[in-house]
């Protein structure tokens, strides 16, 4: 018999797994008076959410001092 808090979900084949579906990442701390500079002009210039404006932003500083792209180890 199945218990309530299992009933409804179809077991799991054993040998069934999922790809991770996170991409790896780093968190980082945002001064508070950045933050809320940089919402506005994230929402200012189209990105999708803060996250992209810092994604870009560090894409940026990384090309000013020729550290992007990154150089191919092979």
């Amino acid at each position: 018999m199945r218990t309530l808090d299992r009933m409804g979900r179809k077991p799991k084949a054993a040998t069934e797994a999922k790809p991770d579906r996170h991409k790896p990442r780093k968190m980082v701390a945002i001064r508070k008076q950045f933050y809320d500079q940089a919402e506005q002009l994230a929402e200012r210039l189209g990105c999708s959410d803060l996250t992209e404006l810092a994604n870009i932003a560090i894409r940026e500083l990384l090309e000013k001092h020729a550290l992007w792209p990154p150089k191919d180890s092979s």
